[in-house]
């Protein structure tokens, strides 16, 4: 390799890193702006649609407060159950046998019944969330589309077209620099490679 040409490779690369390095400057306030901006996308499409999910949202709600009451109710169930059964004055009755029999079958159904029910809106709670899921998927896909339509997305993508074009020359170029042969070329690595560049001696 000529002097020449060996001195104009390092400032090419030297020039490529430093291009590299504005690049990676801009994309991470172009990253920035566009995380904003979405989110601020997002907040926009949900305030405009929620009226369309708000009565799935206080059915999920109504439905869990139905559940907790269920609930209790089971529980009051049982405990009247073991109450009974512990019952001396119940006990001493010669019906008891009898009474116990049609207790424990009245309680058996009715906690079947309200475990059916507990069941159903269990159910019909998980076909709420997931129609809630899609539904906040849908928005996101609607923010990114807006996103991806603003100016500023447009010249991000360009931004890292570049940047693919710039990693692609480096990669060539500098194993052809004695002593100059990065694994990796991130924007926290450039300087120190700039720098490692800017001593080699002109030849």
């Amino acid at each position: 390799m000529s002097n020449t040409n060996y001195n104009e490779r390092t400032s090419f690369a030297i020039n490529l890193l430093c291009e590299l390095k504005n690049i990676y400057v801009e994309l991470e306030k172009y990253s920035a702006d566009i995380e904003t901006c979405s989110n601020s996308f997002y907040e926009k499409l949900f305030s405009e649609r929620k009226a369309d999910i708000a009565p799935d949202i206080e059915q999920y709600k109504n439905n869990m407060e139905k559940i907790k009451q269920l609930n209790n109710e089971v529980t009051s169930l049982i405990n009247a159950w073991y109450d009974f059964t512990k019952d001396s004055n119940q006990i001493k009755k010669l019906i008891y046998p009898l009474y116990f029999y049609f207790k424990k079958r009245s309680l058996d159904k009715g906690v079947k019944n309200i475990n059916t029910m507990i069941q159903n809106l269990t159910i019909e709670n998980r076909f709420i969330k997931e129609k809630i899921t899609v539904w906040e998927h849908e928005l996101e896909i609607k923010a990114i589309q807006l996103i991806k339509e603003d100016k500023d997305y447009h010249h991000y993508e360009n931004l890292l077209k570049k940047k693919d074009l710039i990693l692609k020359e480096l990669q060539y170029l500098l194993p052809s620099i004695p002593g100059i042969c990065p694994l990796e070329l991130e924007s926290n690595s450039l300087d120190l490679l700039i720098e490692k560049l800017s001593k080699i001696p002109a030849a």
